[in-house]
């Protein structure tokens, strides 16, 4: 699916979970309140300004080679948030943290 805006918004202790999926959109994944779990399996986010941007205490898991990539930052984190990738990559175009 492509489409304008932000495609999935998700609210206080709210669980997502994208999978067999291709989304491109400004902003793919907005979790706007803390401890929103995003699961991403198999599957590409294509973002213009972020692909994923999450609240404070949430969590992001990848996947199955599945792909976040932004043209600006791939990944927008609050306090306290989690990323894991397992066969998985996280792309930007521009870095604004670090990722060990």
């Amino acid at each position: 699916y492509e489409g304008t805006g932000t495609l999935v918004t998700a609210e206080s202790n709210c669980k997502v979970k994208i999978q067999d999926s291709k989304l491109t959109g400004d902003l793919v994944v907005s979790a706007t309140s803390n401890s929103v779990e995003i699961t991403v399996i198999n599957s590409q986010l294509v973002g213009k300004s972020a692909a994923v941007k999450m609240d404070t205490n949430c969590k992001l898991s990848a996947s199955k080679n599945s792909l976040i990539k932004a043209e600006e930052t791939g990944v927008v984190a609050g306090v306290n948030a989690e990323v894991s990738l397992e066969d998985s990559a996280i792309e930007t175009g521009r870095a604004h943290g670090k990722i060990e």
